[in-house]
């Protein structure tokens, strides 16, 4: 077993003024290298902030996808090296209103 350690670091008064802010500013950083798989500290960026909106907007609009119908289904051949359709995988995609065609690793 190996234990791994991440941090994040939000600096007063340039992240935020109380200790609220500045502990949601550190937590977002946390996150962020904990997403780094190989780094174990990062300091906190204004766009982490807007990146962690557009993650709550999307989580919220997932919510009511299935009812509006809005994920398709996408058939893709799969070749060998002769160029002969030896299968096909099927992908999912979200058609989201205001933000176009979305793959998986977006939602």
């Amino acid at each position: 077993m190996q234990l791994a350690a991440s941090i994040g670091v939000s600096v007063y008064p340039l992240d935020g003024y109380d200790a609220e802010k500045l502990l949601a500013q550190a937590n977002l950083a946390m996150n962020s290298a904990k997403d780094e798989h190989n780094e174990n500290n990062a300091y906190f960026k204004q766009e982490l902030e807007t990146r962690s909106c557009d993650e709550v907007q999307l989580e919220e609009d997932v919510r009511s996808v299935l009812q509006t119908e809005q994920m398709q289904l996408v058939y893709q051949p799969v070749l060998n090296m002769e160029k002969h359709v030896i299968g096909v995988e099927a992908l999912l995609r979200w058609e989201h209103p205001d933000l176009g065609t979305l793959k998986p690793d977006q939602f």
